[in-house]
């Protein structure tokens, strides 16, 4: 079995904000009470937006909480290649597959009669058996395509969370 992790993962977009305060503290006291290892991801990724100036200043409101971690912050634009040799291994297994379906459009097809019982946005598919129809459909359009995780059904993937139990 492999030791139990938390983390602590800021976006360095803007100053520290209350509610970024609280899921701090909420990650560090449950890694700290179950012995687990604490590590400090800086979420920088959103290139436009990141200011090296938050970086610091929330290294320093973080220890100004009381809030530690363990070894040294993970930078998450320094491991880039990770990321990308994760993804084509997602590709070469037929795990993922390119949707050039906008926001508006998964909202609009989703508003449909079909839409889910509980009211939540779910994406219809449409691109998922495309295959290289939804690339060429984002080159001509000029948008980026997303990728998106094959699931076998369309069925709801549940997931238990740690703190509000399944969701």
């Amino acid at each position: 079995m492999s030791p139990s992790r938390g983390r602590l993962a800021p976006s360095p977009t803007g100053v520290l904000h209350l509610g970024n305060a609280r899921s701090f503290a909420l990650a560090w006291l449950d890694a700290r009470q179950r012995s687990a290892e604490l590590i400090l991801r800086i979420e920088d990724l959103d290139s436009p937006r990141v200011g090296q100036e938050f970086v610091q200043q929330t290294l320093e409101n973080l220890q100004w909480l009381g809030l530690d971690w363990d070894g040294d912050p993970i930078i998450q634009s320094e491991r880039l290649p990770f990321h990308e040799e994760a993804f084509h291994q997602l590709k070469e297994q037929g795990l993922v597959y390119p949707c050039s379906c906008t926001r508006k459009d998964v909202e609009e097809a989703a508003s449909a009669p079909h839409d889910a019982v509980d009211g939540t946005t779910r994406y219809p598919g449409t691109c998922r058996e495309l295959r290289g129809e939804a690339e060429a459909a984002a080159r001509e359009s000029g948008r980026p395509l997303a990728w998106r995780f094959r699931t076998d059904s369309f069925s709801p993937v549940h997931l238990v969370d740690g703190f509000m139990g399944p969701a």
